[in-house]
């Protein structure tokens, strides 16, 4: 057996068999009124999942440790809310 194109063969069905989905994106600011906002417009309208949320009490969207655990990526607008 030739174990080189086994293996290629191999690598070759599991990829082109695999179903990839879109990574969850979250777009954190101080109120959720203007960045964040603007970023879940446009990604959304590119067809990614998207929500965004605000750091401070008052925010449309309070950020939660759901939203959190719900996304892939975080994007943050401020250096200190790394």
């Amino acid at each position: 057996m030739n174990w080189k194109n086994h293996f290629k063969n191999k690598i070759e069905l599991d990829f082109t068999t695999k179903i990839f989905k879109p990574m969850n994106l979250l777009f954190v600011c101080r109120y959720n009124e203007m960045r964040s906002c603007t970023a879940e417009t446009i990604y959304t309208e590119e067809g990614y999942p998207v929500r965004s949320a605000g750091t401070e009490i008052g925010a449309s969207v309070n950020l939660s440790n759901d939203i959190i655990l719900w996304a892939d990526l975080i994007f943050v607008m401020e250096e200190k809310q790394k």
